[in-house]
């Protein structure tokens, strides 16, 4: 018996090793499908899911009225540094200019009021995503829930839904 090549695997199979307690936990997905032993690990997978989710948004682009934006903590920490800057030069009647590399790569020349409307859209967009977690949690959490309730809750369509409605302004 020899040693299974990845190429025996179907296109796009995660080939990850499996963390050691993957079948001691009550839950696991297969095939795009999840598998609980009980509702109460059937919960705790749909939470994971939704954390994973929110993880992923919260990293991706933020949507805002110059256009969409990293949001990665990184790319948080110089918007939140710029509109500290640009609130200070605001305080002492000083003009703020800057040119913004957007997530598409467009640069974008912006003023104070401008940097500052930017901090307010990602923060805006970050509450958003929390949110639309908090209402998740509640739905997996509701007393009398059913499995198949759970099954049905698409996490995912949660997400997209809640979040193109937001306005970036």
């Amino acid at each position: 018996m020899g040693i299974v090549s990845p190429d025996h695997y179907p296109e796009g199979a995660d080939l990850r090793p499996l963390p050691s307690d993957y079948w001691d936990r009550g839950y696991y997905r297969w095939g795009g499908e999840w598998f609980a032993d009980d509702i109460d690990s059937l919960r705790a997978a749909k939470w994971a899911e939704v954390k994973a989710h929110r993880e992923l948004l919260e990293a991706g682009a933020a949507p805002t009225p110059f256009g969409p934006v990293q949001c990665d903590d990184r790319s948080k920490l110089k918007i939140n540094g710029l509109v500290q800057l640009a609130t200070i030069a605001a305080a002492a009647g000083e003009p703020f200019d800057e040119e913004f590399t957007l997530a598409d790569n467009q640069v974008v020349p912006l003023t104070g009021q401008d940097m500052i409307a930017m901090g307010v859209a990602v923060a805006r967009h970050v509450s958003a995503i929390h949110a639309v977690s908090r209402l998740l949690r509640a739905q997996i959490h509701t007393a009398g829930v059913t499995i198949d309730e759970l099954l049905g809750l698409d996490v995912a369509g949660e997400f997209a839904t809640a979040l193109s409605s937001t306005d970036p302004v």
